[in-house]
């Protein structure tokens, strides 16, 4: 029996916020339930479920932990993005080697990362309003004034150095770090490493180790790049602060980052809206993503077999007309449909694929091609692989 647990976790969790702190725990099996954070110990994670209680499972079987309203998130001061998706808010130091970045963190302290490993550098906003989006197999500098230098940097700080080629050879031109908007070195982005974490100021980091501490604060192992070790008793920020904790983010496929086919729509409509990504600074892209039909998305598939979860629902604003059907392909082949109205405003997706081509076509119901929205929340491919049953804090159970 689980009455007692059940009794006294609803009145932790209503009447004891400073106990854990409230996420969204998403699991390896595509679940998405409202927990709250207690404890990251050695390979386990405790949290408060209001039907479970105290909950324990090892980090293998947690995808993440989400913030139930996550707002998307404005960086406001100097920032350097590595190739593995880690960013780092702070400034430039200037540091003993040419070939390295030394970069102050606010709690992480002094970095010293090597500049192979840097994506960008963003300094500034452009006084123009816009930056230039361009590929090229040079390093890039975007100047504030809109003007943009390609060639191969040397030295990053005090001033930046870099080495361009022209008609009569090559040069090298010194550019303080005021100009500059923005620094794009040429690289390969690489796979992210877990457990990473995301927090309100813009950080997204990774470390080996990581635990909370009795006042709710996150503890860590030093950084790869740190220049010092972390004294044993640094904390980072607070929980409250926290907006992602991902063990195994890395392993999943959002919708809104698969690669888009094609996208098409009856003749009737001149202009065929693409699908919204709604957030996309969303933690591993795990963006709500929007399709307004009639229209049919066709996604590139990564190889493997997978589920695809997700909650699709149709928005308030569209449930007074909306009346279309949904149908998920595969190769060409149906493997789901549903239909949505004002008495059928949601529907769980849970269904296993794979194959070359997903497509989600949005059919003309009843009312024809009025308010044909569908959201997609949480929208996954999930990695195909078998679970392991969580254990429970028997302290907490009705003795026998």
């Amino acid at each position: 029996m689980k009455i007692i647990t059940t009794s006294i976790t609803a009145f932790v969790l209503s009447t004891s916020p400073a106990l854990g702190d409230s996420f969204m725990l998403l699991d390896t099996s595509g679940t998405v339930r409202p927990v709250q954070l207690t404890t990251l110990g050695s390979g386990v994670i405790e949290f408060i479920d209001s039907e479970d209680g105290f909950t324990t499972i090892p980090y293998d079987e947690c995808i993440a932990f989400l913030r139930p309203t996550p707002h998307p998130l404005k960086i406001n001061q100097p920032t350097v993005v590595l190739h593995d998706g880690q960013t780092f808010p702070g400034t430039i130091v200037v540091g003993p080697d040419e070939d390295r970045l030394r970069w102050q963190h606010e709690w992480i302290g002094q970095l010293d990362i090597p500049i192979d490993e840097i994506d960008r550098i963003i300094l500034g906003a452009s006084d123009t309003g816009t930056t230039s989006e361009m590929d090229s197999d040079m390093d890039v500098v975007r100047l504030r004034n809109g003007d943009v230098v390609e060639g191969f940097i040397l030295e990053l700080a005090p001033v930046l150095r870099i080495e361009t080629g022209s008609e009569g050879g090559t040069r090298t031109l010194e550019i303080r770090h005021d100009r500059i908007v923005e620094i794009d070195l040429f690289g390969r982005n690489t796979p992210p490493s877990d457990p990473m974490v995301w927090t309100n100021d813009g950080t997204i980091v990774h470390f080996p180790d990581i635990g909370i501490t009795p006042d709710g604060h996150l503890e860590f192992g030093d950084h790869v790049h740190a220049v010092e070790s972390s004294p044993d008793d640094q904390s980072g920020p607070h929980l409250q602060m926290i907006h992602t904790i991902s063990f195994g983010g890395s392993s999943i496929h959002p919708i809104g980052s698969l690669i888009i086919e094609s996208i098409e729509g009856p003749e009737t409509r001149s202009i065929v809206r693409p699908p919204h990504v709604t957030d996309p600074s969303a933690p591993f892209g795990l963006s709500p993503v929007e399709l307004h039909g009639p229209v049919s998305v066709r996604y590139l598939l990564p190889d493997g077999s997978f589920r695809f979860r997700s909650t699709a629902r149709m928005p308030d604003h569209a449930t007074k007309w909306g009346d279309c059907g949904m149908n998920i392909l595969v190769d060409g082949e149906q493997v789901h449909r549903c239909i949505f109205n004002s008495g059928q405003s949601e529907h769980s997706i849970d269904i296993g694929l794979s194959g070359g081509v997903l497509e989600i076509t949005l059919d003309e119901g009843a009312n024809g091609p009025v308010q044909d929205h569908i959201r997609f929340e949480y929208g996954m491919l999930l990695p195909t692989r078998p679970s392991t049953p969580r254990t429970f804090d028997e302290s907490l159970e009705d003795p026998q």
